[in-house]
């Protein structure tokens, strides 16, 4: 069970369902990516293209998407699903069910009602630590004080440049 499935959790839910593992990726959002997508941040700007990365840039261009977001988005959504993942749309991972000091199962919030999905293995890609934290791990919450808070968006608009980086919200998503 993946819980988040954006720019961590959409690659780890692809690679477990490629590697032979019966995954379920639990995603907030409508869609694959985090803000790699959804956040329409479609760029990697920095760091070497290779692997696992190359072969999205590869399905990108495949796919021939005018807005990168999009087909970013897309790309993730038909390789999780080509490689046979169940993903949970408009969901999120609330609460862990334990055997001792392992994680058994994850609950789960859907469109549908609450449930709890029963894993060997739960894989935290929430960005903010919510397994570890409702597992009782130790966790550390990052606040004003830390210096390198910073928003994702709001870059200079380039003319003729289509790229937005745009903050997607501005609330906090642990609340609920």
């Amino acid at each position: 069970c993946v819980v988040g499935a954006g720019t961590a959790g959409a690659p780890a839910t692809i690679a477990a369902v490629r590697a032979g593992a019966k995954t379920v990726a639990v995603e907030y959002m409508y869609g694959l990516g985090g803000l790699g997508t959804m956040g329409m941040i479609g760029y990697y700007w920095y760091g070497t293209v290779c692997g696992f990365t190359e072969e999205v840039e590869k399905g990108l261009d495949a796919l021939g998407a005018l807005v990168r977001g999009v087909g970013k988005r897309e790309w993730w959504r038909r390789e999780a699903m080509k490689a046979g993942a169940e993903v949970f749309f408009g969901s999120m991972g609330y609460d862990v069910v334990m055997d001792g000091n392992r994680i058994v199962g994850v609950a789960v919030a859907t469109p549908y009602g609450c449930g709890v999905i029963r894993t060997s293995v739960a894989v935290d890609a929430t960005g903010a630590a919510d397994l570890a934290f409702k597992a009782k791990e130790r966790t550390e919450f990052v606040g004003a004080d830390e210096l390198a808070m910073q928003s994702a968006g709001l870059p200079p608009r380039l003319p003729g440049f289509t790229y937005v980086n745009s903050d997607f919200g501005f609330v906090n998503d642990n609340d609920i």
